[in-house]
């Protein structure tokens, strides 16, 4: 079977790619399409990321020259500016390194936990406006994040997320690892799941008004590669590969991990 192959460039400065010239001059060098990464909150690199006016501009300067767009949005990370503001809408771990809550080791991620009613709300109306872009061929969601960190914290124990888990389970979820319990296997079990669900619904949305959308998740490297475990990120990729139109994640991470 014949699949056509898709030239992409990525841009990630748009003081350096954010022109008119300069994506002619990708259209005659035979790239079909651009990606770029849209900015959420703060850029942790000066001068990356494309705000909305500009992903709008270069959304338009393509659709000149027949290129086509595939954008990679931030969810729960890159949200500092909304933390500082609303402390209670972030991602709770248990253990790891952060802000210590209490003589558990509690902590607040830097992270915002993707279940909350508002936090999906703010994003769901993002994505709502990147997929009127006419040019906009591909979008992918919540990128590289989870439900855990590499230095082993994982959550989310936020008050909505355990109150959600006491509804369905009777019980709040257990917070120390004992894999000879069947509590603890519910409860990573249950937020691999919810983790594919909360994306799951996005492509939903997303598909309601673009059926032709392409939908995927852009993965940390420390996830995809098993550099990180499982169950820590609550990441299933099999389960993501059937909810999914595309996965993809970046190599870096491979030249600091085996």
């Amino acid at each position: 079977m014949k699949r056509p192959l898709r030239r992409v460039a990525l841009l990630q400065f748009p003081g350096v790619s954010c022109s008119r010239d300069y994506i002619q001059q990708l259209k005659e060098e035979g790239f079909t399409d651009v990606g770029l990464n849209y900015e959420i909150g703060l850029s942790q690199f000066t001068g990356a990321g494309y705000n909305m006016d500009q992903t709008r501009q270069t959304a338009e300067w393509l659709e000149e020259v027949g290129m086509k767009m595939v954008v990679f949005t931030g969810y729960q990370k890159y949200q500092e500016p909304v933390l500082r503001d609303h402390p209670e809408r972030g991602m709770i771990c248990i253990g790891g390194s952060g802000v210590t809550r209490d003589s558990d080791s509690v902590v607040t991620s830097t992270w915002l936990c993707p279940f909350q009613p508002d936090n999906k709300t703010e994003y769901l109306s993002l994505l709502t406006k990147l997929i009127e872009l006419n040019s906009l061929r591909e979008i992918h969601l919540n990128d590289e994040a989870g439900l855990g960190f590499s230095n082993g914290s994982f959550g989310c124990y936020c008050s909505f997320c355990v109150s959600e888990y006491e509804s369905e389970f009777g019980q709040p979820p257990p917070q120390k690892p004992n894999w000879k319990s069947q509590e603890w296997w519910t409860w990573i079990q249950y937020r691999m799941k919810k983790w594919t669900d909360i994306h799951t619904y996005f492509r939903s949305e997303i598909k309601k008004k673009r059926p032709d959308m392409v939908v995927g998740i852009a993965y940390s490297p420390t996830a995809v590669s098993y550099s990180q475990e499982p169950w820590v990120a609550g990441i299933d990729l099999s389960q993501d590969a059937k909810a999914m139109d595309v996965m993809c994640t970046d190599p870096y991470h491979n030249i600091h991990y085996p």
